[in-house]
């Protein structure tokens, strides 16, 4: 840690610790946010460019009742439980797409609380739910579910687009990014 007689303390959001921060009265705290954050809440800004990784980027997203149409460069993101915790579980749940040619992008787990050992599954991937091949993929694992639930298609964000801005971090970063290193 860098500033090692520190007591970090959890925020429900970037903004929120800066605006705890600044309308707090005590100039013994700060928080950690953007400039955007620290205009809206009179905060003052003590250090910037203070990030560990340059490459760092904070996606949102925006929540509709309904998927937006194919674009034909989607993501798609869904959540599923395995039927029985038993061993090749998740890897045929991840056999369903990858037969289908399908680009995991993103694979997480999260505990469910409501046993120790069982897991809600998270996948990102890219196409939209309504694409053949995801279609397809998703029909088969359902049957290989306990439950799963599509949250959503949307376009995808060029993330290509941010290379000439962000310096990678050394030269394995430079040749996946497809950038020279410095």
């Amino acid at each position: 840690m860098l500033l090692p007689n520190t007591t970090v303390v959890a925020a429900l959001s970037t903004s929120g610790a800066v605006e705890a921060a600044a309308q707090g009265g005590d100039p013994t705290k700060a928080g950690i946010g953007t400039l955007r954050a620290a205009e809206l809440y009179g905060g003052e800004v003590l250090a910037a460019e203070i990030h560990d990784v340059r490459a760092n980027v904070t996606r949102f997203a925006a929540l509709s009742e309904h998927d937006h149409e194919p674009t034909g460069d989607d993501k798609t993101n869904l959540g599923f439980t395995v039927k029985k915790n038993t061993p090749g579980a998740l890897y045929r749940v991840m056999g369903a797409f990858a037969d289908e040619g399908i680009q995991l992008t993103k694979a997480e787990s999260r505990p469910t609380k409501a046993w120790l050992g069982d897991y809600v599954f998270l996948f990102d991937m890219e196409g939209h739910r309504l694409d053949a091949p995801i279609s397809r993929a998703i029909e088969r694992a359902i049957g290989l579910c306990d439950w799963l639930k599509v949250f959503g298609s949307y376009p995808r964000f060029p993330m290509e687009s941010l290379r000439s801005v962000i310096e990678p971090a050394d030269a394995a970063s430079a040749e996946r990014m497809g950038v020279a290193a410095s």
